[in-house]
């Protein structure tokens, strides 16, 4: 299945700068926009915590850039999105309409991720794919490294019931956070992906 955290890289169309909080109820606010130049930083880690001790397994950055506007191998317009981690550089392609936004791995992929259903709402439900089904939880506040945002909405990837990643979406940011908490015979395991800068153009 196709899901990684770099698969998820929300874009903003309108310039908010870190540590900028919107104003509550904002219902014009747009969740998913793709701007061409901005440009997003986020820092991946993953923990393991016991009684005793709290272990760092993994800890890295990527960085997402909206290059270039581009059209799928269908003709359909869809925006480039570059995508750097740890020196290797790979790219994907979304799509976004009034309803969906769309994963498309290459442009010839014809069976995308359905990463958003448009608009949000609490208690919306959609499949991302043939497995996993989104559910929007309710709207929060979010502190990242990159400031703090209110009214996130915060969506829950699920498979076969077991919980797969929860995301938060800020207002006119996008994807602010990332994270899977699982337990396993009295140790938790931990990822996280957070926003620690965000450069909207």
């Amino acid at each position: 299945m196709k899901r990684t955290f770099a698969a998820l890289a929300l874009l903003a169309c309108l310039l908010l700068p870190p540590g900028c909080i919107r104003p509550p109820n904002d219902d014009e606010a747009d969740y998913f926009p793709l701007t061409i130049g901005s440009v997003w930083e986020f820092e991946l880690l993953e923990l393991r915590i016991t009684p005793d001790s709290t272990d760092t397994l993994s800890r890295g950055t990527v960085k997402w850039e909206a290059k270039a506007e581009t059209q799928l191998g269908n003709g359909q317009p869809a925006v480039l999105l570059e995508l750097t981690e740890d020196g290797f550089v790979d790219t994907i392609y979304y799509r976004a309409t009034d309803e969906a936004v769309m994963l498309h791995e290459d442009p010839d992929d014809d069976e995308p991720l359905r990463i958003l259903s448009l608009p949000l709402a609490a208690d919306l439900f959609w499949y991302v794919d043939e497995d996993v089904r989104a559910l929007v939880v309710d709207r929060e506040e979010r502190t990242v490294r990159a400031g703090r945002y209110r009214n996130c909405w915060k969506v829950s990837w699920v498979e076969d019931g077991d919980l797969v990643f929860n995301y938060w979406y800020a207002p006119n940011v996008g994807l602010c956070f990332g994270e899977l908490d699982e337990e396993y015979q009295g140790t938790r395991f931990v990822e996280r992906m957070e926003l620690v800068s965000v450069n909207i153009k």
